[in-house]
């Protein structure tokens, strides 16, 4: 008994580690914990842009198991050429990445870029699989201010023909992507 109890003790922290990438720069910190739930969170410089918040993908017949299997860093420093460039001739792609393998098959790709951070789930299941969910549920700072446009429905069309067509507004309400935020210092 007294075994299991310090196996278990030595396992937990392992298992709801939390884990780092920031920018190239230094300037953006996002960090990840997996364990019972998986959050992220992150900063810009001494501020605090997004607070622990709950992320998930929920795969049909599939249970959650955020438990930590593999991690690994990547550096990127590369220049992208648009086949028909529109606004630049060449695109600087430069982030660093955590890539986060977890015991249910499913990755967490995370990048830091220098302006801000981006997350994608991926999966090695080898076939097909089913999505039921994705769970994003952020947690801004108190004093954020959010711009971004109302996700309305029209009677005549699903939610995501007009999501990109509505005014930007300060507001409270669901909305679509792309978002953008003001922080107070």
């Amino acid at each position: 008994m007294r075994l299991l109890t310090l196996f278990f003790s030595l396992i937990a922290p392992i298992c709801a580690a939390q884990l780092h990438v920031t920018s190239p720069d230094g300037a953006v910190k996002v960090t990840v914990s997996g364990g019972a739930q998986l959050r992220i969170s992150a900063g810009f410089k001494a501020t605090q842009i997004l607070k622990p918040s709950d992320i998930a993908m929920l795969i049909h017949g599939s249970t959650q198991n955020w438990s930590i299997r593999k991690t690994s860093l990547q550096k990127i420093d590369e220049t992208i050429v648009p086949p028909v460039p529109e606004k630049r001739k060449s695109i600087a792609n430069h982030y660093n990445a955590l890539i986060i393998k977890f015991r249910s098959n499913i990755s967490l790709d995370v990048r830091a870029y220098n302006d801000g951070f981006a997350y994608r789930f991926t999966s090695s299941f080898k076939d097909s699989i089913t999505v039921d969910a994705e769970v994003a549920r952020y947690s801004f700072p108190s004093e954020t201010i959010f711009y971004g446009s109302a996700v309305t429905k029209r009677q005549d069309a699903d939610i995501f023909h007009t999501s990109f067509e509505e005014p930007y507004r300060s507001n409270r309400w669901r909305v679509s992507q792309p978002i953008s935020f003001s922080f107070r210092r």
